[in-house]
């Protein structure tokens, strides 16, 4: 009985295939519609984000160098400050 079931399923299914023939075609068409639109999308994001890259790795740079100086003038206040205290106890 279950044979009969997937039989009858299959043809059911075979069927509207070949009738909707039309619907396949539309549907390959509606499909290729969207790849196109997305893949439109996906090079003007590419395109955004190559002329965003360059302006955020300068500012990264610029960053990085006051991270640089900063932590220079920190190990030099330390310095500083450590010696001071050396001389303080050596009093």
């Amino acid at each position: 009985m279950e044979m009969k079931s997937l039989t009858l399923l299959a043809s059911i299914a075979l069927g509207s295939v070949t009738l909707s023939g039309q619907g396949f075609d539309e549907a390959a068409e509606s499909i290729r519609a969207d790849l196109d639109k997305a893949l439109a999308e996906y090079a003007a994001l590419q395109s955004s984000i190559g002329e965003e890259k360059v302006p955020l790795a300068n500012e990264l740079n610029e960053l990085e160098a006051k991270v640089t100086t900063k932590r220079r003038e920190v190990s030099g206040a330390q310095r500083r400050a450590d010696n001071a205290g050396s001389t303080v106890s050596e009093l």
